[in-house]
């Protein structure tokens, strides 16, 4: 896939999940925006499963993500519900593409419906539903991009407790330092990587293991979102 192609792609993908990790957070971050040419690609491990080009991609799946992030940022269930019937589609397309993407993402969506539906039933239903998604779509797809671990691991982080989805997020996270141990990748997803796995040791009860992985983000890209977001968690943790 030609280098125009998997830019394109990445705007479409990797640009708005960052706006989605940071609205995750209940810290209110100023982050500068991403310079685009430091992720270049969004297959960052290339494959054999070769990515839509720009004329194949589909406008209606470029709406399903826009409606996705929509519905997270501003907690806007219609748009959640509107992203899920889009992204359904694309599910049933089983030989596409973009099929990994859609699995994933219909995950996520169910996630954000069951997080803003007012019915208890629904809620709990609608986010093991997602939750299942995100897993089968890394256990299934996370050699195809970079981007479905790091969706399904900020998404299980995301979500309380009561869905026992810490071991799906470290699980996630373990596989993306695989990556990194194997691959140089560019600043920005790296530092995500290693905030994320901060996260999972923070949430494991080992702080000083989480506030050297928060400083390995910090120097990866400290000017980024997530060596940000790694920052403001070290705030407390300056002894560690």
């Amino acid at each position: 896939m030609c280098h125009a192609t998997h830019n394109y792609i990445y705007h479409l993908l990797y640009i708005p999940l960052l706006g989605l990790i940071l609205a995750i957070s209940p810290l209110t971050i100023l982050a500068q925006s991403l310079d685009s040419t430091l992720l270049p690609y969004l297959d960052i491990r290339k494959t054999s499963l070769e990515g839509p080009t720009h004329h194949q991609l589909d406008p209606q799946f470029k709406q399903a993500i826009t409606l996705h992030n929509t519905a997270y940022l501003t907690n806007n269930l219609e748009a959640a519900i509107q992203s899920k019937l889009l992204l359904e589609r694309f599910n049933q397309q089983k030989k596409s593409p973009l099929y990994p993407y859609a699995l994933a993402y219909l995950g996520s969506v169910n996630a954000i419906i069951g997080k803003l539906s007012p019915n208890p039933i629904e809620k709990l239903a609608r986010t093991t539903d997602g939750l299942k998604k995100l897993k089968q779509a890394n256990q299934s797809y996370r050699t195809v991009s970079v981007i479905i671990p790091i969706l399904q691991a900020n998404v299980c982080l995301a979500v309380p407790s009561f869905f026992k989805a810490l071991s799906d997020a470290e699980s996630a996270t373990a596989y993306l330092l695989s990556v990194l141990n194997e691959s140089t990748l560019p600043p920005d997803i790296t530092a995500e990587i290693y905030r994320l796995h901060g996260d999972v040791q923070h949430r494991n009860g080992s702080p000083k293991q989480a506030a050297i992985y928060w400083r390995k983000a910090v120097a990866a890209s400290p000017t980024s979102m997530s060596g940000i977001r790694a920052a403001s968690q070290l705030l407390p943790n300056k002894e560690n």
